[in-house]
């Protein structure tokens, strides 16, 4: 890629010092009597594949396909290769779920696509996914964003 092309479709992750300071603040939120206030917002609780430690991951879900997904280039992702049942508060209530992983690029630009589709060019914002050009993007951008950008989509349906 040469300097003057434009990537059409990128993936943003925020700072880390912008988590430090929101994820304490959305996590209390969302698993409280108040979760109104973050209603997009939900706590994945995994276990670390390695250490076995417990963590609670404050983040947005959103129907794709009508099943709630959460769009991640984060690294706790790779917990829920090992142990795929968790516990997710949502909408104050805390209950299993089976989380799918999907980190193959094809399925991933799939899944974002129909979301970008769906939010428009400026709702994308909603899952971190920025246009950089005035068209649609084509699903070769999409997946060239899932590659370079980290991108996976988690799955996440009642646990049985």
């Amino acid at each position: 890629m040469t300097t003057d092309e434009t990537v059409a479709v990128t993936h943003t992750y925020p700072p880390r010092a912008f988590l430090a300071v929101a994820n304490p603040i959305v996590r209390a939120l969302a698993t409280s009597p108040l979760h109104r206030l973050v209603k997009d917002y939900m706590v994945l609780h995994v276990t670390g594949r390695k250490t076995g430690k417990d963590y609670a991951v404050p983040v947005a879900g959103h129907e794709i396909d009508d099943t709630l997904t959460v769009l991640t280039s984060a690294g706790w992702r790779r917990n829920l290769r090992d142990n795929p049942t968790i516990e997710v508060t949502r909408k104050g209530l805390r209950g299993p779920m089976q989380a799918t992983l999907v980190e193959d690029a094809d399925e991933v630009a799939q899944g974002v696509a129909k979301k970008v589709e769906e939010l428009g060019v400026r709702g994308a914002k909603q899952i971190r996914v920025t246009i950089n050009v005035d068209r649609t993007p084509t699903m070769d951008e999409y997946r060239e964003a899932a590659r370079r950008d980290g991108m996976a989509l988690v799955r996440l349906t009642p646990h049985t």
